[in-house]
């Protein structure tokens, strides 16, 4: 229903005149309306220019530090990385688990990408770069198969050394810590360990060489020995046992773990070995 709008009165559709006043009847054209729509594609339809693309990222990425250097395991990251043994005495029940978790990722991404970057140097060393895609099979074959069961089998190794350590010193030394509370004292020890496996996968992934491959395995197998150091230090500093030297409480202790970690190792990447043997036998017939 129309009105006019001189006098108020009740129109007529499509009236001309007020029957009223006389006044004439003024009508809005819809189609002269810009639609929602209409403002909101001219909207899309203006470029964003680089600077406010790099205000946006500046922007992104400054919350994103500012929310990392906020947590408490940053942190307990850096304070390790200055000092591994300042872990010691924490009361955290959650950072040794964070720590441990990045511990088993860093080892399955750089224990990946050093085998997938050597296969890549055993195949340019074959001419077969190109062969029927297989430079692209067998890695994508390896990325399934090894980083989930190196993650898993990194995550044993990990925990044994500290399970190993918890029964340890609750029959040498009657110790009340609970076993949350040791994961993050021994997870402490473990900071300098990621370091050099978060190196090898960058000497792995960007420089596929053979000299940055076996700096890049070289810095693989010193991490595993740090973890030994670290788990007969920490042992060695706690441990007490009557009528026996600490000496052979390390020498007993570290034959059962490793024991245990072949076992349980052998049996998570077993199939890993058998595909990566598959993969040499295929190289043979190459002369590879």
């Amino acid at each position: 229903m129309n009105y006019c709008t001189s006098c108020g009165s009740e129109l007529l559709e499509n009236a001309a005149f007020c029957p009223n006043c006389g006044a004439k009847v003024e009508r809005l054209n819809v189609s002269d309306t810009p639609s929602v729509d209409h403002v909101e594609e001219s909207l899309k339809d203006e470029p964003i220019t680089s600077e406010e693309v790099a205000e946006k990222l500046t922007h992104t990425f400054s919350n994103a530090k500012e929310t990392v250097q906020r947590s408490p395991y940053f942190n307990y990251f850096i304070e390790t990385v200055k000092r591994p043994t300042s872990s010691i005495g924490s009361n955290s029940t959650s950072h040794g688990w964070i720590q441990l978790v990045v511990f088993a990722a860093m080892t399955a991404l750089s224990v990946y990408a050093a085998v997938k970057s050597t296969i890549r140097l055993g195949f340019n060393e074959m001419g077969i770069t190109s062969y029927f895609g297989v430079e692209l099979n067998i890695p994508n074959a390896i990325r399934n198969e090894l980083i989930s069961r190196m993650f898993v089998a990194s995550l044993v190794v990990y925990l044994t050394f500290i399970v190993s350590v918890f029964v340890l010193l609750k029959v040498t030394a009657r110790s009340k810590r609970s076993f949350n509370l040791l994961v993050t004292e021994i997870g402490g020890f473990f900071t300098p360990n990621i370091i050099l496996l978060f190196v090898a996968f960058i000497l792995a992934s960007l420089f596929a060489s053979p000299v940055s491959m076996g700096i890049a395995f070289f810095l693989i197998a010193l991490s595993f020995l740090l973890c030994f150091m670290s788990y007969n230090f920490y042992l060695y500093s706690r441990a007490s046992v009557e009528g026996l030297d600490k000496l052979y409480v390390l020498l007993i202790s570290n034959l059962f773990v490793l024991l245990l970690l072949f076992l349980l190792v052998y049996i998570q990447i077993e199939p890993v070995i058998t595909l990566i043997d598959q993969i040499s036998n295929y190289g043979g017939g190459y002369g590879w």
